[in-house]
């Protein structure tokens, strides 16, 4: 089941299709009104838009751009701290709030040190 982020971000995607429809003027003015509110949000949709405009034989290596484009990214899926980051942070809490209920019970004086300080 996908959430509602998920679903707003599949729905603000900018397709090659979206691209080339606009481009080549095939849209309606609805459609086109949509599109360039996307634009608006996504910086890189945006300037592939403006690249597109000003080289429309790119639109035709979309698909080597994008798969590029993906390789280069770094598969965060498989990243340590989003597979183990709470845990490893519930531990270090656990951790840190035992040592100092341990270091406050061990510094405090013993009952016998309160009436030797009370007597002198």
């Amino acid at each position: 089941m996908k959430s509602q982020f998920d679903k707003n971000k599949e729905e603000a995607r900018i397709s090659e299709d979206d691209i080339k429809s606009y481009l080549e003027g095939k849209m309606d003015t609805a459609a086109m009104y949509n599109l360039e509110c996307k634009l608006e949000d996504d910086c890189f949709g945006a300037a592939a838009m403006e690249g597109y405009e000003k080289h429309p034989e790119a639109i035709n290596d979309f698909d080597n751009l994008k798969s590029a484009f993906h390789t280069k990214l770094p598969d965060r899926k498989n990243s340590f701290w989003q597979r183990y980051g709470l845990y490893l942070s519930a531990a270090a809490v656990v951790v840190f709030i035992v040592s100092s209920i341990a270091l406050i019970y061990f510094l405090q004086p013993s009952p016998t040190q309160i009436g030797q300080n009370i007597e002198k």
